[in-house]
């Protein structure tokens, strides 16, 4: 059976609510790039405010998270991470808005 991998985020109220669905399986990626130009985005925000994985994974974890140095170096470094942990990552670094041309 094929392992897969389903990333949902919900945003809103109940009644107005916008749903992202992606579903691939394991290890699959977008082949139009975009997962990579995600993860290098916040590479570069992480960078631009000097942000290490420890930094983020304490970060993280006062927002309720269960990260660990190791677990956040690990997601960045493979680029392949929930829409929770984009969401909670640009939170922890203050980041509110983003502008989807950039990405």
């Amino acid at each position: 059976m094929l392992s897969q991998t389903i990333t949902c985020l919900l945003i809103g109220k109940l009644s107005n609510t916008v749903i992202v669905y992606r579903q691939h399986a394991r290890g699959a990626m977008p082949e139009d790039g975009r997962a990579n130009r995600i993860s290098q985005f916040l590479k570069a925000e992480l960078k631009r405010r000097n942000v290490t994985s420890a930094e983020l994974a304490r970060r993280l974890n006062e927002l309720g998270g269960q990260e660990s140095k190791a677990s956040v170096a690990n997601k960045l470094s493979r680029g392949q991470f929930s829409a929770i942990f984009f969401i909670d990552t640009l939170r922890a670094i203050g980041i509110s808005k983003v502008d989807l041309d950039n990405i």
